[in-house]
């Protein structure tokens, strides 16, 4: 077996592949090289395989697969040598991964024992041996040990060329010292840690281990929405790299509690929203206007705000307040009864606004979205589903005719099941086009204008399929990942910190200056294609709960026909 092209075509299917995918190609490898009875391939996959179980929190596979390679490595007689203890370290971190403290303590002396004999000291494995020691003593408490053993670490790899390995080895000391309350030096070692990463344009697998600690540094000194926000690039890192494992939940705990934290710090009351600000207006002085000058024709005028703006969706800040923003309520009549006294009712609150000092005609557009509004033409004229989304947000103060409520209750309801799967199939055609097919094909012709707009793209599809399954009608644009915040208590979390980070990340056109492009590879080196890949598998683990589709396959156009022909699964969504 070729093993140096299997490791090559394993390493690049991180970000590329689904887990699941590459740990079936992993132990199909294994079976491979135990048929061919090739030990030293089976040797070097099993090495492989107990990393990759233990970084994806499978602890039965893995603690098994470490039984089989020892088995292996005994029946070699390689006690003593160099091969032998390397092994042994990664059967030793899987055992400090999952808990077996005793076992890997053990290991890691029978390991130092071994290169006292076979290794000079300046040997980089001293330096692995001593990092993932430190990593125990880190998880048994004993910060003091693990302090001293990191240091032995870092000056056998300061004394080389792998800013990399440095980087990791400050990664790890950094999180003994905080334990010991050295935060200063804690935060000057990851500090130093994240720059080395990020010159390596953020691609190594500990990057995330790394802002995880930067986050620990600063809510140590009590920055908590700082430290949420590393916490939070942390999480997309981890998601690359081996999806929802333990390291996942344990750094979203650190998350949320940063975020309390932070509220707790804040002290502020919850601000009352604009709609409730112009509900209250309405029931202080609207109401009594339209009573007292319009009494015959108050129970034909529906009142309420909806339409245009973020105050009408809740989503307004201090952003909103320089355009399309004031205090006023929408007041819905028919073409009919608007001959007979919209005028009138128009002016008369345009003289209330007036006594109450508020002055809608700082912004010409806001005047046409408040006051009388003709209830034909408001619902009439749809042609977008962010139209629709106007005309059902916000509230209906009053409505004792009912037919603003009844309006906006028939076009609440949502497509019907076989047009809501054929639109879904429309949007995995166009996030696959646009973020795994274009946008590859854009930087290889150095179209870096082009690739941008299809990076964008790919992030509306994923909002778009995040309302879709959530069969809520998607608003316009700009509010779409603000209104993702709002739907699905939270389950869309992952997926819109994934966008951020892939609208964030930066333009590598060096990762594609010596890359030969071919339609059926993907280009690892450069992170939005991973970033798009790990959007992809999150996409399709949510299209799964509601769609019988089969396979981990995250090339969304592969599922365009089956979505195209199936009804959507009533079951899973009544």
């Amino acid at each position: 077996m070729d093993i140096r092209k299997i490791l090559a075509e394993y390493d690049a299917m991180f970000g590329a592949k689904s887990l699941s995918q590459i740990e079936a190609y992993l132990y199909q490898k294994i079976c491979e090289a135990a048929k061919l009875q090739d030990d030293g391939a089976l040797l070097t996959l099993l090495n492989e395989m107990i990393g990759f179980c233990r970084d994806t929190s499978q602890k039965e596979k893995a603690v098994a697969y470490c039984g089989q390679l020892k088995k292996l490595l005994d029946g070699f007689s390689m006690q003593g040598t160099e091969s032998y203890a390397t092994s042994m370290q990664n059967i030793a971190n899987a055992y400090r991964a999952f808990g077996m403290h005793k076992e890997a303590l053990e290991a890691f002396e029978q390991i130092e024992k071994t290169y006292e004999i076979c290794l000079p000291r300046e040997d980089y494995l001293w330096a692995a041996l001593y990092n993932n020691w430190g990593l125990l003593y880190q998880e048994t408490g004993d910060f003091e040990k693990s302090v001293a053993v990191l240091e032995r670490a870092l000056d056998n790899v300061s004394r080389r060329t792998d800013a990399i390995k440095i980087a990791i080895t400050k990664t790890n000391l950094t999180n003994s010292l905080l334990a010991l309350g050295e935060k200063e030096r804690a935060e000057k070692e990851i500090k130093a840690a994240l720059e080395i990463f990020r010159r390596d344009n953020e691609t190594d697998f500990h990057y995330g281990a790394a802002l995880v600690a930067m986050g620990d540094c600063l809510a140590a000194g009590g920055a908590w929405m700082k430290a949420a926000a590393y916490y939070r690039s942390g999480i997309v890192e981890i998601l690359l790299h081996t999806g929802k494992s333990d390291g996942y939940y344990r750094v979203n705990e650190k998350y949320e509690a940063a975020m309390q934290k932070s509220k707790e710090a804040d002290g502020k009351q919850k601000q009352v929203s604009h709609l409730e600000l112009c509900r209250k207006f309405y029931e202080t002085y609207g109401k009594p206007m339209i009573s007292q000058h319009f009494p015959e024709y108050e129970s034909r005028i529906a009142v309420g705000m909806a339409g245009e703006g973020s105050d009408c969706f809740g989503f307004e800040d201090e952003i909103s307040k320089d355009h399309d923003f004031g205090i006023g309520f929408c007041m819905w009549i028919t073409k009919e009864d608007y001959r007979l006294f919209g005028e009138d009712l128009q002016r008369e609150y345009e003289t209330l606004l007036a006594e109450q000092d508020v002055r809608p005609g700082q912004n010409r557009f806001l005047n046409g979205r408040r006051g009388v509004l003709i209830t034909e033409e408001f619902f009439g004229n749809i042609r977008e589903e962010w139209q629709i989304a106007e005309k059902i947000n916000g509230a209906v103060f009053r409505d004792d005719a009912g037919i603003v409520s009844q309006k906006r209750s028939s076009l609440s309801g949502y497509y019907p099941a076989k047009v809501k799967s054929q639109k879904l199939a429309c949007l995995l055609h166009e996030f696959s086009q646009y973020g795994q097919v274009n946008y590859g094909r854009m930087m290889a012709r150095g179209d870096e204008a082009t690739a941008a707009i299809c990076i964008g793209k790919t992030i509306e599809c994923a909002f778009d399929i995040a309302y879709l399954l959530e069969e809520k009608y998607a608003p316009y644009y700009k509010w779409k990942r603000k209104g993702l915040e709002q739907v699905g208590e939270g389950k869309w979390r992952d997926v819109l910190w994934v966008c951020e980070a892939l609208a964030m990340a930066p333009c590598r056109r060096s990762a594609w200056e010596d890359y030969e492009y071919r339609a059926d590879t993907l280009n690892a080196a450069d992170k939005r294609v991973r970033l798009v890949e790990l959007l992809a598998g999150l996409l399709l683990e949510e299209i799964k709960k509601t769609y019988p589709l089969e396979g981990d396959d995250v090339f969304l156009e592969r599922y365009v026909n089956c979505l195209e022909e199936v009804e959507c699964n009533e079951s899973k969504t009544n």
